[in-house]
């Protein structure tokens, strides 16, 4: 996993009225459906669930935030990096980089060698499982844990981004129907799609964005929403 300190140029860069509501929004998509569920406003979560795990959720919604684009395909990273980037070294640009084109998915954790790495198995996407390079993930994974995060590729390794949740098996399942579901509505709806973007539903843009990366690249708000109203149970009872 890297530093979170890797960001910190970036995360100061949504202070500016240009990004500051943008993100607000993002913030509500991932964390006020369990909210409103439990009849909580979000600067209620540190005191309900920790201060620790609100700022977990906090980083997943900013990871997010990272890969959206906005009016006339502009994106902070690019913004940041295009005004601010002669300020940071070689390795937090090319993590900025890399978290600008993630998706979030879910992975099944096995192989576990501690202090060095561990294979992690897409359960959304499927193939072979990948072996990511991290010593302090290592020591509080066990094998067969599942849990949400951004793998990316950074030089020569394969790493987690900061922003990770584990889950109860229970609520992983109930996460990948929904996101099943949401993919087989996408493509079931895809002529319509393409009618209303302009474009042949045989084009590869369309290919692209109703496969399971382009799906994921919509759902990160399912993963925070699923996490949290489960820790909400958790910590205040059913709602």
């Amino acid at each position: 996993m890297v530093s979170a300190n890797s960001l910190q140029g970036v995360i100061k860069w949504l202070r500016r009225d240009e990004w500051r509501e943008a993100f607000t929004d993002v913030l509500e998509r991932h964390l006020k459906p369990a909210c409103s569920k439990w009849d909580l406003a979000i600067e209620e979560l540190p005191s309900v669930i920790g201060e620790d795990w609100y700022m977990n959720l906090w980083g997943c919604a900013f990871e997010d935030f990272l890969t959206r684009e906005y009016d006339d395909n502009r994106n902070i990273v690019d913004d940041y990096l295009k005004r601010r980037g002669w300020k940071e070294n070689a390795t937090n640009k090319a993590y900025m980089t890399a978290l600008r084109s993630s998706v979030i998915s879910l992975y099944e954790i096995s192989d576990i060698v501690s202090e060095e790495s561990f294979l992690a198995r897409d359960l959304v996407r499927g193939g072979d499982p990948i072996r990511i390079r991290d010593t302090s993930a290592t020591r509080s994974l066990h094998p067969w844990d599942r849990i949400a995060a951004r793998v990316i590729r950074l030089r020569a390794k394969t790493v987690m981004a900061g922003g990770v949740l584990r889950f109860e098996h229970d609520v992983a399942e109930n996460l990948l129907d929904s996101i099943g579901r949401a993919g087989r509505v996408a493509r079931e709806k895809s002529t319509e799609f393409a009618r209303q973007v302009g474009r042949d539903v045989n084009d590869p843009i369309i290919a692209t964005a109703l496969s399971d990366t382009g799906v994921l690249s919509l759902a990160a708000p399912l993963f925070t929403s699923f996490w949290l109203a489960d820790d909400a149970e958790s910590c205040v009872g059913p709602a």
